[in-house]
């Protein structure tokens, strides 16, 4: 599932969080992981 360039959107991503402020950062961070545990969920079921 893994395509060649996530790894660059990956760090497209960080690069962006990383001028963000840190709550709107921390709440991209928790939108995220949200979002990693469901398809994880979706995956497993």
């Amino acid at each position: 599932m893994t395509r060649p360039d996530s790894k660059s959107m990956n760090y497209q991503l960080l690069k962006t969080f990383s001028r963000q402020p840190i709550q709107f950062g921390r709440f991209l961070a928790r939108l995220l992981a949200g979002l990693v545990n469901t398809l994880k969920i979706t995956r497993t079921s």
